[in-house]
């Protein structure tokens, strides 16, 4: 069973109020109800459901949808993508203004950040704030008679400033639906604090309560489907369950609550509830009590909760008819990775979280773990990395893939020929800022495959603006495999394109599979092939490569590319592209310190090579250095090279019983003497093959 499946838990509710529909709109079958939804959705999962038993209910008329918490206008953003994927296009969206409640976005931010939002493909919030869109519809609504009903399925921040600044309005809810939700208002379960609803906003609660409106509050008692039925929902792959089966793959299992979904299944569905009047107070902590005085709300008492389950699964799972791709053409071959590469362009290990930037689609976990007796049987796993060096020949934990790339479910980045009506499972990364490639490019990478033997690989060309594709048939499943491709024979969907070229500058690297299978990726290398006369072998593992054509430097912590104290310098001719100039530093030396983006583990011998052109004494040291204990391992370079491009290789020796020369590091440091000038390029950290 699917991972992402088992862990969704459809909460519905045990204890929630009978919801009284109009009863024109209940006898009258060609009436819908017209519906706003005010959310806050990429916190937990359980508000896209909510939206999926909107849309996908016959009787429903969702007018508006506002969104509500911090990131506020990102969460409108994945409304808008929601809604585009499903073809409800001429659903308003907004966003709240001012100060939100800290509620933070989890790892669903990145179903916002596709290029299918970056690049103009969904609709777009409205320029009204969310408090001026819920007055609108509300307006509109009254000016044909009808009433609207409001479910809050987040803070009540919006609709406490609406009832404020638009009392008139009141008179035309129908109810407000209210989810007392336990919210995490932080996305790292290790740091999370659980806060109720009315605890993020008490004021926003104390005024909705207050402003006479009919309040409906719903509270939860959860009642778990089996997973073999979240299994059938998600496995109808039509368009409504490929997006909510892509958030749920990207929410934090921990936060799961669908108290908002049974809200918008109780709107039409009367006889699953029964309520009572009460008295609702909420103090300055936003703590919940009933007490004496005349109802301001009804609270909910007993749900059929099953009868609402059942009628759930089969509403959203009869949507739409399902989507599945079609076989990926341009079938190629697997090839060997060759000698020492002749550049290296991209590395990706999915290890040093600053880069979670660039992860545009895919979400980490951890890999599988071996007890191994010594370090030849580490190095017969796949990609084994030893976490903890051996002091004697007992055993030792090794790690097959450390942290590695789930897939999960996107559209194709393809916006010219590729099909964008269909999802895949996929693993894309951006590795920014857009390298040159070299006339020979590859792309090796380890990979385990599930449910499908077929895996597309696709390239953008920043150069050309299209992309580039190939297939891999017949793969091995169910285990990790390692696998090296010729990138020179992708081509476009259609054949065209050519082939990738020298100095073609590239972007996106892709990988997808069918949305019913399920893939990992992991240690992601792009290179310029090795000359036919290499000796030297492949590296075992690349840790970092730096290369200074493209991007910015700025200071370590800047966000720049290239952060660091260096120059970025023109090449002199014939030699093109850029290269890393020492400067002195604000200590006094003349230095050239390149930030490594992050903390890299080194583990095993660990070698540092890169080209470099040294001016005046010949005088190097590199240094490998962890900022953070202020602990350097330091090897001078024996007699460089001066006045002429060179390459130097510095290895670094596995740790031994005393030695603390195995260690983290983020900065890599080349010191010369004064008065000299030092020209780098092309840095590859890794640890070399045996």
């Amino acid at each position: 069973m699917n991972h992402f499946r088992t862990t969704t838990r459809l909460t519905l509710l045990a204890c929630v109020l009978a919801l009284v529909t109009p009863t024109s709109a209940a006898d009258d079958a060609n009436v819908k109800i017209p519906v706003i939804f005010d959310t806050d959705i990429g916190t937990g999962i359980d508000d896209a459901f909510a939206l999926a038993a909107l849309v996908s209910d016959p009787k429903i008329d969702l007018r508006a949808v506002t969104t509500v918490g911090e990131g506020a206008e990102d969460r409108a953003w994945i409304v808008c993508r929601f809604l585009t994927a499903i073809d409800k296009r001429e659903i308003p969206i907004a966003f709240g203004r001012g100060e939100q409640p800290k509620i933070a976005i989890d790892w669903q931010i990145q179903y916002r950040r596709h290029a299918a939002v970056v690049w103009n493909r969904t609709i777009k919030p409205v320029k009204e704030p969310a408090v001026e869109l819920l007055f609108a519809t509300l307006k509109a609504a009254n000016e044909k008679g009808e009433k609207v009903t409001i479910l809050a399925g987040g803070p009540l921040t919006n609709i406490a400033l609406l009832l404020e600044n638009h009392p008139e309005c009141k008179a035309w809810i129908e109810r407000l639906i209210v989810v007392q939700e336990v919210h995490a208002t932080n996305p790292d379960p290790k740091f999370s604090r659980r806060r109720t609803t009315f605890q993020l906003d008490p004021k926003a609660a104390r005024l909705t309560l207050a402003a006479g409106v009919p309040v409906f509050l719903l509270g939860s008692v959860p009642v778990n489907p089996t997973h073999k039925e979240i299994d059938a929902l998600f496995d109808t792959c039509n368009p409504l369950t490929l997006q909510l089966q892509a958030l749920n793959q990207l929410c934090d299992p921990f936060k799961f609550q669908f108290i908002s979904t049974a809200g918008a299944m109780l709107i039409t569905d009367e006889p699953a509830a029964t309520w009572r009047d009460a008295h609702v107070l909420v103090d300055d902590a936003g703590l919940e009590s009933l007490g004496k005085g005349a109802p301001n709300a009804k609270v909910s008492a007993i749900i059929k909760s099953k009868q609402v389950l059942d009628r759930y699964l089969k509403q959203v799972a009869a949507f739409a008819e399902p989507v599945v791709p079609k076989p990926p053409g341009n079938v190629s071959k697997l090839i060997e990775q060759g000698g020492f590469p002749r550049k290296v362009h991209v590395v990706e290990d999915f290890e040093t979280d600053i880069e979670k930037r660039w992860w545009l689609t895919g979400k980490p976990e951890r890999g599988e773990t071996a007890a191994v007796e010594t370090k030849e049987d580490v190095l017969k796993l796949p990609g084994g990395i030893p976490l903890v060096t051996p002091h004697s020949d007992k055993t030792l934990l090794a790690l097959a893939g450390n942290r590695v790339m789930r897939a999960t479910l996107t559209q194709d980045f393809d916006d010219k020929q590729g099909d964008r009506d269909v999802m895949y499972r996929a693993v894309v990364f951006n590795p920014v800022p857009g390298p040159p490639m070299g006339p020979n490019t590859r792309l090796s990478f380890r990979y385990k495959l599930t449910g499908t033997d077929t895996l597309r690989v696709q390239i953008f060309s920043l150069s050309n603006g299209y992309h580039r594709c190939l297939s891999l048939k017949g793969l091995p499943q169910g285990k990790w495999q390692h696998a090296t491709v010729d990138m020179t024979q992708a081509r476009r969907p259609d054949g065209t394109g050519g082939p990738l070229k020298e100095d073609e500058r590239i972007d996106d690297i892709q990988f997808y599979v069918d949305p019913r299978a399920d893939l990992f990726i992991d240690d992601i290398v792009l290179y310029d092939a090795a000359p036919d006369d290499e000796k030297e072998p492949f590296p075992r593992h690349i840790t970092f490569t730096g290369w200074f054509d493209t991007g910015k430097q700025g200071a370590i912590g800047s966000g720049a590319e290239w952060p660091g104290e260096f120059e970025i310098v023109l090449h002199e001719k014939p030699r093109t592209w850029d290269a890393a100039r020492s400067v002195v530093a604000k200590n006094g030396e003349t230095m050239l310190r390149l930030g490594l983006r992050g903390m890299r583990p080194l583990v095993g011998e660990v070698a540092v090579r890169f080209r470099y052109k040294l001016t005046g004494t010949a005088w190097m040291e590199l240094a490998l250095r962890n900022s953070k204990e202020m602990r350097e391992v330091k090897r001078t370079v024996k007699e460089p090279t001066r006045d002429d491009w060179a390459t130097a290789t510095i290895l670094i020796p596995a740790a031994r019983d005393g030695v603390k020369d195995q260690h983290e590091a983020d900065e890599l440091i080349i010191r010369i003497a004064k008065g000299s000038t030092l020209l780098v390029d092309d840095v590859l950290i890794y640890e070399p093959a045996k």
